[in-house]
């Protein structure tokens, strides 16, 4: 990886922290032999002091305006939608998901980069006609679908961030207490590390809570049923796995990138 363009990042960052420092001071005369060299220490201190307030002010707005994505991004796609076909359609997913994820674990990733795309597409256009709806959730789940086969383990992040998000928002729920966007953040993150670090066979827990989630907002359900529905069909793809004897971690994981480039 070529650290010339990090090295200069910093190098730009650096100065334009120093600059205030540099701007705020007042030109010193030229010290002669009779002069004496003076220097206002205290305005060196309020200098510096300026300088790092602008640096925590703009590190919380940083913070505000990732807290606010977050928040914005949780709406959208936790909110149900209003037209029946879409809501026919989660429901159908969702089921197949929920109890028949472990046949299909290759493609959960596929699957769940779609679904987290077609309800950014949907809730985008908002209340609108019925084509433009079925549109919109068609379009942003390919365009999902399309980011997940070729950036196959930033989509496996991003949907255990979601799923990270989903869980927060109904443990908290469950417990009656409020939850901060802070929060929700840390559970984005945990969410998309631990998927990261889990096995292909742990994927049956991840399609399962998928699952749940799709027939949550089709059925309009509170968030409570998307831990009942969760477990169910957890217990249900385990069962069926001991059941066949199925060794899921035998399998590997198809290349879906390289079989389209090849043709």
């Amino acid at each position: 990886m070529n650290a010339k363009p990090l090295r200069w990042a910093l190098v730009l960052v650096v100065s334009l922290f120093l600059l205030p420092l540099v701007m705020a001071q007042d030109v010193q005369p030229t010290p002669t032999l009779d002069d004496t060299i003076e220097i206002d220490l205290s305005e060196t201190g309020e200098s510096i002091e300026n300088a790092a307030d602008q640096a925590v002010e703009a590190t919380e707005n940083i913070a505000e305006a990732t807290l606010s994505a977050v928040d914005q991004l949780l709406v959208r796609l936790s909110t149900v939608p209003n037209n029946v076909v879409v809501k026919l359609l989660l429901v159908i997913v969702g089921v197949v998901l929920l109890i028949f994820g472990w046949q299909i674990y290759d493609e959960i990733i596929l699957l769940a980069g779609a679904f987290v795309g077609a309800a950014i597409g949907l809730n985008l256009v908002g209340d609108s006609q019925l084509v433009l709806e079925i549109a919109a959730f068609l379009i942003g789940g390919l365009l999902g679908l399309i980011f997940a086969m070729f950036f196959y383990y930033i989509a496996v992040f991003f949907v255990g961030a979601y799923v990270g998000l989903i869980l927060t928002v109904a443990l908290f729920n469950f417990l009656g207490v409020a939850v901060s966007s802070l929060v929700l953040l840390m559970g984005a993150i945990l969410g998309g590390l631990l998927i990261l670090a889990l096995s292909t066979q742990l994927m049956i827990i991840l399609s399962a809570i998928i699952g749940a989630q799709m027939i949550v907002l089709g059925l309009g359900l509170t968030v409570e049923w998307l831990l009942i529905l969760a477990i169910v069909g957890i217990i249900i793809q385990f069962i069926a796995i001991r059941a066949l004897n199925i060794d899921l971690r035998r399998r590997k994981r198809r290349n879906y990138r390289r079989m389209l480039l090849r043709r």
